[in-house]
């Protein structure tokens, strides 16, 4: 394996983790919708954050 593979490897773990991460929160905030109403901000900011982090992990493809 070459240098690049190992950094790409890398990169698609941190970009899994940070996209549970998202997603378990917002599964959690809508199970418990009672006790903490959502916010328009909050989740346009979450749905940003994902999309940025598929982008990032799709851009990063080519460059190999």
């Amino acid at each position: 394996m070459a240098l690049f593979e190992f950094i790409i490897i890398l990169k698609s773990i941190v970009i899994g983790l940070a996209m549970s991460q998202l997603l378990i929160g917002f599964a959690s905030s809508l199970q418990d919708s009672e006790k903490c109403k959502p916010y328009w901000l909050h989740t346009l900011l979450v749905a940003t954050v994902f999309l940025a982090l598929v982008q990032v992990w799709w851009e990063s493809w080519p460059l190999s």
